[in-house]
């Protein structure tokens, strides 16, 4: 909840135009961020995994950079990022190697779904308020905007 306040303070701060009421937001996140369905212990989150943040050296991982946005939660959260712009359906490959990992998600997990759903809508606020003072293009903060509104009709 403390994380949701803290975007949605900058997003006030900066004249951010966002595409839903803030207590829409609060409402719709209310059940995950109540943390009845999370895991019972946190895990370390990086929470900007893409390919730019991700080091390989052939098929072998070596590291992951950029953890400004990293917290102990829930791991679904990575999914986020992983999945940005597209849905976790269009990521067979990931969900795969994710279980295949000892990851627990299943697509038929509707909880998880809720889960991930949450985490997708926190991610596109943090990109529509950050559009004020980094300027990003019209064009992606439409689209982010458009996947914040889908991310909290997944939640209802």
């Amino acid at each position: 909840e403390a994380m949701l306040e803290a975007v949605l303070s900058d997003a006030d701060r900066f004249g951010a135009r966002l595409p839903c009421a803030p207590d829409d937001l609060r409402r719709a996140c209310a059940p995950v961020l109540a943390g009845r369905s999370g895991p019972k212990r946190p895990h370390l989150v990086h929470f900007d995994l893409w390919d730019g943040n991700v080091l390989a050296e052939g098929s072998t991982l070596c590291g992951l950079i950029d953890a400004e946005r990293a917290f102990f939660g829930d791991p679904y959260a990575d999914f986020a990022s992983l999945t940005l712009f597209s849905s976790l359906d269009d990521h067979d490959e990931l969900l795969a190697g994710y279980r295949q990992a000892g990851g627990p998600f299943r697509p038929e997990d509707e909880s998880g779904r809720q889960r991930v759903a949450c985490y997708r809508a926190y991610l596109y606020l943090i990109m529509v308020t950050e559009s004020v003072p980094r300027a990003y293009p019209a064009e992606l903060v439409e689209r982010s905007r458009r996947a914040l509104v889908s991310a909290l009709e997944e939640l209802d």
